[in-house]
Parts: structure tokens; sequence; C-alpha cells
């Protein structure tokens, strides 16, 4: 068969999903407590009706997998039935969202700082 075609594809991972996201929060954020809000997170979703019987594994922290530039890589996974991964993640980054805010976990913002080369600020002018 030549590299330009392609035959049949199969999925040979019927029964199951598994998902993997990463998030990045700022250097100082205590990631042991980012892991901890994730696994709540997770347990909570177990919990929910509209989730029920979709989970495999639970959504769990994998905790800092990167760091980069001034952020944590905070990695996290699940596995469920084909076909829930994306309900289920829907609901996990809303419940994240809410879980963070709730204690105070910010997500990391990129900036850019500018340096106009001139040690006193003040532009030629």
């Amino acid at each position: 068969m030549p590299f330009s075609s392609m035959g049949t594809v199969q999925n040979h991972s019927r029964d199951w999903v598994k998902i993997k996201f990463t998030f990045h929060v700022p250097v100082e954020t205590d990631v042991e407590k980012v892991r901890k809000l994730v696994k709540r997170v997770g347990v909570e979703l177990l919990e929910d009706p509209e989730l029920e019987g979709k989970f495999i594994e639970p959504m769990k922290s994998q905790g800092a997998v990167a760091i980069k530039g001034q952020s944590f890589e905070i990695g996290v996974k699940y596995m469920c039935k084909p076909g829930q991964q994306f309900t289920i993640r829907r609901k996990a980054y809303a419940a994240l969202q809410q879980a963070f805010r709730n204690n105070g976990i910010e997500l990391h913002r990129p900036s850019i700082t500018l340096d106009s080369g001139d040690p006193l600020g003040v532009a030629p002018g």
C-alpha cells in the first residue's frame, strides 16, 4: 500500500477511552492543594447522577508534569466509556473552575514585559 493511501481504520479500544488534559498555574501555587482539589472534584463527578456509570476510572491529578516559564503544567486524567468523554470533560472543566475559584487557585495568565532599554525608564523624546 502506498504511503499516501489509508485502508480501514479500526478502534481496538472499544471498551474504554482515556482522557488526559493539562492546565497551568503560577509557580507560586501550592500544587499539592491543586492535586487534592482535582481529586475531590473527581469524587464529586462520580457522585453526579448525570454521569452515573460513565466512568471506568475517576478523574485524578498527575501533579506537576512540566514547568513552562512562570507556571507549572498540571496533568489530569480519567478513563470512561466511549462516547462519554465529552460530557464528562465539559462537566469537569466547569467543576474545576468553580473549585479553584472557591479555594483561591488562579490559572496562569501569560504576560509580556517590554524593556525600553533605558535604565531610568525614560524614553528619549
